[in-house]
């Protein structure tokens, strides 16, 4: 019985592939990231995230030109499966996308030396952008504590009014709905 489920299975990824190659679309793919910059979800669990590396990222938490933005939840600490996707929303206001990208790149240094801040029970948005020409950018955003973000090379944080603003769209886009 499953050597014919496998057989099944494997009939059905030869016929569409076999499909794919008859629309004309290309065997290989020019781009190396393709498979990650046409991804349209969000990873289920946060801790495995990898970021991306080009150099905009160095310079810019999230560079201009983003196409889409995907943002993503993922349960705290206190949850019955901490760090696991909560809920995810597809942002396709252009308009909301690019106050999303400015809100992200007004954020603050964080100050140097030891800071006191709240409680953070482990609670993260990440919200990927999608770009026509690059790979995509992750970048994620404690929700509590000290409320820090990170591309994986610049560090920012929300402890501010713009901070405020963006934690407020996020919140809006992923669980108000």
């Amino acid at each position: 019985m499953a050597r014919q489920a496998t057989l099944a299975a494997v009939t059905a990824l030869a016929l569409a592939l076999g499909l794919l190659s008859a629309s004309g679309a290309p065997a290989g793919n020019a781009r190396p990231w393709a498979a990650a910059h046409s991804a349209r979800r969000c990873p289920q669990n946060d801790r495995r995230l990898r970021f991306r590396d080009y150099p905009a990222l160095h310079h810019e938490l999230v560079p201009k030109g983003a196409r889409g933005l995907i943002v993503c939840r993922y349960r705290g600490l206190n949850a019955r499966r901490p760090g696991t996707l909560a809920r995810s929303h597809r942002v396709t206001s252009s308009r909301r996308r690019h106050r999303a990208v400015r809100l992200f790149d007004a954020l603050g240094r964080p100050p140097h030396g030891p800071i006191p801040c709240p409680a953070d029970f482990g609670q993260e948005v990440l919200a990927r952008f999608r770009y026509r020409n690059t790979p995509d950018d992750f970048v994620r955003q404690d929700v509590a504590g000290c409320r820090t973000t990170t591309n994986g090379h610049l560090t920012r944080w929300a402890l501010s009014k713009q901070g405020s603003r963006l934690l407020h769209i996020l919140h809006r886009v992923t669980v108000s709905r």
